[in-house]
């Protein structure tokens, strides 16, 4: 990934434990040392052909991706439940190109 001023960076998600014991391994998701979210049970990436059909594996289909999906799920806290979001990327680079749909 490249931030708005061109600067390359990358996210993380790292568990809080690695213990096979625990029912919910929660986590934190870093940008760079930067905590940006605490407390995940789930993140997941999901690249995307022009159709909206999953690309696997992503190291031979890189030129055919066309949106990104994210999705992370918060564990629950303060007796509120949990909460999942998801949200669909077009990279920056496609607008404007011929490519772009």
């Amino acid at each position: 990934f490249t931030d708005i001023d061109g600067a390359s960076t990358s996210f993380a998600f790292v568990a809080d434990s690695t213990d096979p014991g625990d029912s919910v391994v929660t986590g934190k998701i870093y940008r760079g040392t930067d905590v940006l979210l605490d407390g995940v049970s789930d993140f997941a990436i999901e690249y995307l052909d022009e159709n909206g059909a999953s690309l696997e594996p992503i190291t031979l289909n890189i030129d055919d991706v066309r949106r990104i999906r994210l999705n992370i799920t918060m564990t629950e806290q303060n007796d509120e439940g949990e909460m999942n979001m998801t949200t669909l990327v077009t990279p920056r680079s496609f607008i404007g190109y011929a490519n772009y749909d």
